[in-house]
């Protein structure tokens, strides 16, 4: 694709887009939109509510791509414990619930909105929850069975079928990318509780983010895909093989012995 070509962007508010945009900007024309407002847009923005069908219309209407950011957030929620108080379950439920609310009907108004728009591609960004839920492997192989990990994981796992219908019986292009755990953001105690010898080998940096939805969005010649992406680590557990044939996708990134996100001293010079 050009450096002309017009990418919507969804849940451009979030933690993760909010790292990756500035990433995108120069490759391609970006316009934002979220549910939520954003302060300082570095792009054109344009707020829309993915469960109202005419909103999302509206912010289709006229580009080339969509990067499928958007999902439900965790941070109002706690998980990761073997035992949950009556208060925590009840948030738990909550937060699968606004799961399937943006997940799966946010994301069945998108694809049918680029489709009616003509958008001929739309990058979906999945999950490795889609496979997590597999007895622990030594290697995460890019034609494992799906087995999602909690219900976040089956909304994951949806929206990669959704894309694979649209696909075969509308036409649209669709890449879906099996993001590993984004890596790092920064917060308290981040390290200790992801930088484990259970979660290191799954660490995705954001250059590796927006480098791999850059190739996604260049892979023009690809009807139907579904990628795992991590970054590079002595620890790394998940196959990326089938990425760096069909997409180009390299690391550039690595997970040090300390934790720390640095170049990835394996990756030949560009």
């Amino acid at each position: 694709m050009s450096a002309q070509t017009r990418v919507l962007v969804t849940g451009a508010a979030g933690r993760i887009a909010s790292r990756v945009i500035p990433l995108l900007g120069k490759p391609f024309d970006l316009r934002l939109t979220d549910s939520q407002p954003v302060t300082a847009p570095p792009f054109p923005f344009e707020r829309a509510d993915l469960l109202e069908s005419e909103q999302v219309a509206r912010v289709t209407r006229g580009v080339d791509a969509i990067v499928h950011l958007a999902i439900a957030s965790r941070s109002n929620f706690k998980f990761g414990r073997a035992a949950l108080t009556d208060k925590e379950e009840r948030e738990e439920h909550s937060f699968h619930l606004e799961s399937i609310d943006v997940n799966v009907k946010g994301t069945c108004n998108l694809f049918r909105a680029a489709t009616l728009a003509g958008v001929g591609q739309i990058v979906y960004v999945s999950s490795l929850t889609v496979v997590l839920g597999n007895p622990p492997p030594d290697w995460l192989t890019e034609g494992m069975p799906v087995r999602p990990l909690g219900v976040y994981g089956c909304t994951k796992l949806f929206g990669e079928q959704l894309g694979e219908f649209y696909a075969r019986e509308r036409g649209l292009r669709v890449v879906c990318l099996r993001l590993g755990q984004p890596y790092p953001f920064g917060i308290p105690h981040e390290k200790e509780r992801k930088f484990t010898p259970s979660g290191r080998g799954t660490l995705l940096g954001f250059e590796d983010i927006a480098q791999a939805i850059e190739c996604a969005l260049c892979a023009t010649h690809i009807q139907f895909g579904v990628y795992h992406i991590v970054s590079e680590s002595p620890w790394r557990k998940v196959d990326i093989a089938a990425a760096a044939r069909d997409l180009g996708y390299v690391p550039r990134q690595f997970c040090d012995e300390n934790g720390n996100m640095v170049p990835n001293p394996g990756r030949a010079p560009a």
